[in-house]
């Protein structure tokens, strides 16, 4: 049984990476969970046949910029993500209903 292990970036601390990731016990998978984690949760949902559902919450403007739209630097990270994700997970969907 493999064991998901949810890490905040996987690069915001770069030298402190390779300490953590070589310290996790076999049977532990690191999930990076900043741009493509949603992603990958909503296939993996969608792979098991669990529906999603959204709630309207009530929240504030965001101050200042979107850390991934707001620059090209974070947009082209966020799509790199997002089709590694895709290639991992995606395959597996199944899609019923709806447009294509």
């Amino acid at each position: 049984m493999m064991i998901d292990v949810v890490l905040p970036c996987l690069d915001d601390e770069e030298a402190a990476l390779p300490w953590v990731l070589g310290r996790m016990p076999d049977g532990y998978r690191p999930i990076d969970r900043r741009f493509g984690h949603p992603l990958e949760m909503v296939l993996r949902a969608a792979a098991y046949g669990r529906r999603i559902t959204g709630t309207a919450v009530a929240y504030r403007p965001r101050v200042g910029r979107s850390k991934v739209t707001g620059t090209v630097r974070g947009t082209f990270r966020a799509i790199r993500d997002m089709r590694r994700v895709m290639g991992e997970v995606g395959g597996g969907v199944v899609r019923t209903g709806g447009a294509a």
